[in-house]
């Protein structure tokens, strides 16, 4: 089987996702799983094509795409200037760009506070996630 990828750059406006297998199902595909329209580009490089998907439904879509193939790959990019704030604890996942890089999501980590509205994590990392599909 083989593997998607979604890569969540921090200039991008969208969701980059390529399905390895990708034709024009993917449309339909999108509608019915998430509810959405998505339009893709074409990598004037690599001849790939990337469909752009709005970020918000990044959890729904790796979700998806585990149950359809055997992997996802996230590519992350995270902000070593964001601060954690209660939304990145409170995170699923991936959810969100803060300095942590997702590591201390669900309140795990040693925490700092700064504020009563933000936190410091001084770990800071760049990740890329492997999502074993087959769910």
């Amino acid at each position: 089987m083989r593997e998607a990828t979604i890569y969540n750059m921090l200039d991008r406006q969208k969701l980059d996702v390529h399905f390895p297998d990708g034709g024009k199902w993917v449309r339909s595909w999108l509608k019915e799983e998430l509810g959405i329209k998505s339009d893709w580009r074409r990598d004037p490089n690599t001849g790939l094509v990337w469909w752009q998907i709005t970020k918000t439904k990044q959890e729904a879509l790796t979700v998806a795409l585990q149950r359809r193939y055997a992997g996802v790959w996230l590519v992350r990019q995270y902000s070593e200037k964001v601060i954690c704030t209660a939304a990145c604890q409170a995170a699923k996942r991936d959810e969100c760009t803060c300095s942590c890089a997702g590591e201390f999501h669900r309140g795990g980590g040693d925490w700092q506070y700064v504020t009563d509205q933000f936190m410091v994590n001084n770990e800071v990392k760049q990740v890329v996630r492997y999502y074993k599909g087959a769910l």
